[in-house]
């Protein structure tokens, strides 16, 4: 009980206070949101499926000390890799809710990719790093489990935008943005040797993450209130 709280607690925080933050009148879709967790725990498996074929039947180790074959390793595997499966489960949960005509609203969808990206997170902490001493752990969820929420924050913020104009373009464009950052938080330390990892990703993360905040202060709480600013714009 206490590992899965070590992997989990940072998580848990983040959502709650996303939460309390934003549902005033209404109630969050929590049943709704239990099925994108589901989805974002069960991406864990085909991105770790991907990243030891990589490291065991191609050049592209991520840890290699080959710098190249360690970037390729990361951006295809990491970066490509990750982000597909995440947004991949997140939209099967749209497409679900879409077929038996439920709308969540852009605060809803918005929230599903976060808890996608939560959830992977500490699935990834469970399956993945479950080796890692204590205050390792302690770390990623200062670190890593914020950097996944923020890859949720880029994918419903561009699903949102591909939602409201009616087209998949946006959609593209995020998880092309999300694979461009995921890359560079893994190799950051890499392209800055001289620089204290945890300045660069610590500011990064944090960039990140008030970015991401700010575009969910802005989504309207209810439905017919996003539908009414969406009118009038």
């Amino acid at each position: 009980m206490s590992f899965l709280l070590l992997c989990s607690w940072s998580s848990i925080v983040i959502f709650v206070w996303m939460v309390k933050r934003k549902y005033h009148w209404t109630a969050p879709p929590y049943v709704f949101l239990l099925i994108f967790a589901l989805a974002g725990v069960n991406s864990t498996f085909p991105a770790m499926v991907t990243n030891n074929f990589l490291g065991r039947e191609t050049i592209f180790y991520a840890f290699s000390p080959e710098l190249i074959e360690s970037f390729f390793g990361f951006f295809i595997g990491a970066g490509l890799g990750e982000e597909l499966f995440k947004l991949v489960g997140g939209l099967m949960v749209l497409l679900l809710l879409t077929l038996f005509r439920i709308d969540i609203g852009p605060a809803g969808r918005y929230l599903g990719f976060v808890v996608v990206g939560l959830a992977f997170a500490t699935a990834e902490n469970l399956f993945a790093y479950y080796w890692l001493e204590f205050w390792t752990m302690v770390h990623r969820g200062l670190l890593a489990v914020p950097f996944h929420a923020g890859m949720g924050m880029v994918h419903g913020y561009f699903v949102n935008m591909a939602w409201k104009r009616g087209s998949p373009v946006p959609i593209f464009i995020g998880y092309l943005a999300s694979a461009v950052l995921h890359t560079y938080y893994d190799v950051a330390t890499i392209l800055s040797p001289n620089v204290d990892p945890r300045l660069i990703l610590y500011t990064f993360v944090a960039t990140l993450m008030l970015w991401g905040l700010w575009q969910w202060y802005r989504i309207a709480e209810r439905v017919e209130m996003a539908a009414d600013e969406s009118t009038e714009q």
